[in-house]
């Protein structure tokens, strides 16, 4: 097999010896105020300072922009000497080949769900499509990843630009949506006039490009995280689209377009699952890293094979080289007496020093076997009887007069043993998720300030039996009003630098998280709390109505085989579309509900809402997913709904059309001198409104 040079940074840091050592070998310099040379500088990629700058290492270049974009730790490296560590590897990889370092990666997904909601309108010039799925395991630049929900942010929605196989110089379309479902980033463009985008819309309408590859960029705020169900997958905790491109050859079939309107009148790391790595036919950058990665693969499967062979030959050849060597000798007999005043004292040396210098037991044993006859295998022989001798001699003196030492345990040398830390199995904060926010209707928004939507309140006599000769009786037409007042949300946090710096998790990353979670769990209570108060579904029933406007109902919790809740959900179901003139879209429930429903069953025992089997049944339970499916529409639990009250509404059914959030970006903040160098501020605001615009679309149940 060839010798491999592989990259050894460590060795490269042990060759330094002075700060201008460091500073030749290293692209990190983190100011001289750090008196530790070792913790001052970082990012070797040259193997010694002696030949540098011209003995860059190309592996040690690849492993130091990792490390520099968070490979190790999961979040992008900051703080002091970070830009000129940057700078100065960008330059190494534009001389060594590497490809342009700001490109953001290029994530493609293709699975039947995204195959199939690939829309194409040929009136409004339209392509929409799943962009980015929840769920899947994907590879990327020799790691995997998996994107749940919430973990996709973006800013504008029409400066996400749709490419055509991430050619950013030619865009083809603007997004007019972009919208966060359970499925995954669903998303909308609108194709700009011309021969590019007629193009564009024919090769999409015709099934030739007709799968999406999404560009993400992470952000100083933004990073991933080891997947609790596998570590070596990369859960991805948030990341920000910066683009979009319309590809014919998707890796998983869960990012295809669904639909392209069209008018005839006139970046990211490719990923793939764990099975397959299929690269784009027009991106030679996929085709390179997939190339590399076989290659790779190839590499570790021959050192393996090749250390497994190596082990057993020595094994073998020592084992019977020294069988053969010895096998004439006699071992056996009574040890000759010695008498007094007749011992010879000597000093010689051993046979084999085991230092790396003189004879070699591991030769000496293979020449033992397959040159024996020849003046080389005898020696060798001889070598390894004297061996054996001297070995003796040191293990009867050893019994006889050695020193015997204590046994030593952890206890008597704590003083050499470093304490464990495990930064990267660090357990973060439960992401909760926004069950009311997700199923509402949703509007972007600039600023707070309030705004009215204007409704239809009635209409009298506006038609009539007509009467020969008579003109018809005037009608009345009314409106109402209903006023949506937005609310500012704000967090602040201060970091000292020296916390920012030293932390292992990044403290910015975590604090910026921790935030997002807050405004995420705050603006989801908000919601919780217009549906349960006066102005959704509470008050007193009167006929099925509370003052709002909304139907209302209550039933018995868990009296009764089947539950009474049971029939009286279905109850207020088939009794919806009387009230609303529609079917109900959504429906979320609180703890007691849910476990009201998890456990019901009937009079033999069987459960009602059964996982599998699901026979005569009036729906079925998937715990894992999260929801009961009653009569066809799923009720999945909402952990904002708290309230137990007699005049709480549990479960809330309701139309997506009637319910609305009004919400901006959440912006994030990192202030590095506001307070002087030594603090850090982090900062974010956003705005958020929450109305329901046509109460009678909300259906409430509250238990006793």
């Amino acid at each position: 097999m060839p010798d491999l040079d592989l990259w050894d940074g460590a060795a490269a840091m042990a060759a330094c010896t002075t700060a201008a050592d460091y500073g030749k070998v290293c692209a990190l310099d983190r100011g001289a105020s750090i008196t530790a040379l070792t913790q001052r500088f970082g990012l070797p990629h040259h193997p010694n300072p002696d030949g540098a700058p011209g003995n860059v290492d190309r592996d040690g270049v690849i492993a130091a922009w990792n490390a520099l974009n968070g490979g190790r730790t999961g979040t992008p490296m900051s703080g002091p000497g970070v830009p000129e560590a940057r700078a100065h590897l960008e330059a190494h990889r534009r001389a060594l080949g590497l490809g342009a370092a700001g490109d953001p990666p290029r994530l493609t997904f293709d699975a039947p769900e995204v195959y199939e909601s690939f829309r194409v309108n040929p009136e409004r010039r339209t392509i929409s499509g799943l962009l980015v799925p929840y769920g899947p395991v994907a590879k990327a630049n020799f790691a995997k990843w998996r994107f749940t929900r919430g973990s996709v942010r973006w800013g504008d929605t029409t400066r996400i630009k749709l490419n055509l196989d991430h050619d950013h110089t030619e865009p083809v379309a603007y997004a007019t949506r972009l919208e966060d479902t359970p499925q995954g980033v669903d998303g909308t463009f609108k194709v700009a006039r011309g021969p590019d985008g007629d193009r564009a819309l024919s090769m999409a309408e015709d099934h030739v490009r007709d799968g999406f590859s999404v560009e993400v960029d992470f952000d100083e705020a933004d990073g991933w995280m080891p997947d609790p169900h596998d570590e070596d997958v990369r859960l991805v905790r948030q990341a920000s689209l910066r683009g979009v491109a319309l590809t014919a050859f998707p890796a998983f079939d869960d990012a295809r377009v669904s639909r392209v309107a069209a008018m005839r009148q006139g970046g990211t790391r490719k990923m793939t699952t764990d099975e397959t790595l299929e690269a784009e036919g027009n991106a030679p950058e996929a085709a390179f890293d997939t190339a590399l990665e076989r290659l790779a693969g190839k590499v570790v499967s021959a050192q393996e094979a090749m250390g497994k062979d190596l082990s057993q030959s020595i094994a073998e050849s020592v084992a019977a080289g020294i069988g053969v060597a010895l096998a004439d000798m006699n071992d056996g007999g009574t040890p000759a007496t010695v008498r007094a005043a007749r011992y010879q004292v000597t000093r010689e040396e051993p046979v084999y020093r085991f230092d790396g210098s003189g004879e070699s037991i591991v030769r000496d044993a293979w020449r033992a076997i397959h040159e024996r006859g020849t003046a080389q295998g005898d020696e060798a022989s001889d070598r390894i009887r004297k061996y054996r001798a001297q070995s003796e001699e040191l293990s009867r003196l050893t019994g006889h007069y050695g020193v015997q030492f204590a046994p030593q345990t952890t206890g008597t040398a704590a003083g050499i043993i470093p304490p464990g830390y495990r930064p990267d199995l660090y357990i973060p904060d439960f992401n909760k998720g926004r069950p009311f926010v997700e199923a509402c209707a949703r509007q972007a928004i600039p600023n707070a300030t309030p705004f009215t939507v204007p409704k239809f309140a009635s209409v009298a006599s506006a038609t009539a039996d007509h009467v020969e000769g008579t003109n018809p009786s005037d009608g009345t037409l009314t409106f109402g009003t209903t006023t949506v007042q937005p609310q500012a949300i704000s967090g602040r946090l201060v970091l000292s630098r020296e916390l920012v710096d030293s932390s292992n998790p990044a403290i910015d990353t975590i604090a910026l998280y921790e935030m997002r979670e807050s405004y995420n769990r705050q603006t989801e209570a908000k919601v919780y709390a217009l549906l349960n108060g006066t102005g959704g579904a509470g008050g007193t029933i009167t006929s099925g109505f509370v003052p709002s406007g909304a139907q209302a109902a209550t039933f018995v919790g868990s009296t009764g085989t089947p539950p009474a809740l049971i029939a009286g959900i279905r109850a207020r179901l088939a009794a919806y579309p009387f009230a609303r003139f529609a079917s109900p879209t959504a429906a979320l429930m609180g703890q007691n509900a849910t476990s009201i429903l998890a456990t019901a069953v009937d009079s033999t025992g069987r459960p009602i809402f059964p996982y599998v089997g699901a026979t005569n049944a009036i729906g079925v339970g998937n715990a894992v997913d999260g929801g009961w499916m009653v009569d066809g529409l799923t009720f999945q639990p909402a952990w904002a709904a708290t309230g137990t009250t007699a005049g709480d509404t549990q479960i809330f059914i309701f139309n997506r059309g009637d319910l609305w959030v009004f919400e901006s970006p959440l912006l994030t903040f990192r202030f590095e001198e506001k307070q002087g160098p030594a603090n850090i501020e982090l900062n974010v605001f956003g705005y958020f409104g929450t109305a329901l615009l046509r109460p009678v679309g909300l259906s409430g149940i509250r238990i006793t």
